[in-house]
């Protein structure tokens, strides 16, 4: 009977430790995909205001060719 309650608690908490796994891998997964997408999201802004910036300056460079 002993050997028996030691194999229904060793099965429990081996599909406790998987259950505990996959949550953890899906957590991970997740966190990982938010990372990324905030990094594309940061590169496309800073791309764009870099662009914007270089066009305002070239704006400004034509304008000062212009009035000298």
């Amino acid at each position: 009977m002993i050997f028996l309650e030691r194999l229904v608690m060793a099965s429990f908490i081996s599909s406790m430790n998987i259950y505990r796994y996959e949550y953890e891998r899906k957590i991970y997964k997740a966190l990982k995909t938010r990372a990324s997408r905030a990094c594309t999201l940061e590169e496309k802004y800073r791309s764009s205001l870099v662009s914007s910036f270089s066009l305002f300056l070239h704006g400004q460079i034509h304008i000062e060719r212009e009035l000298s």
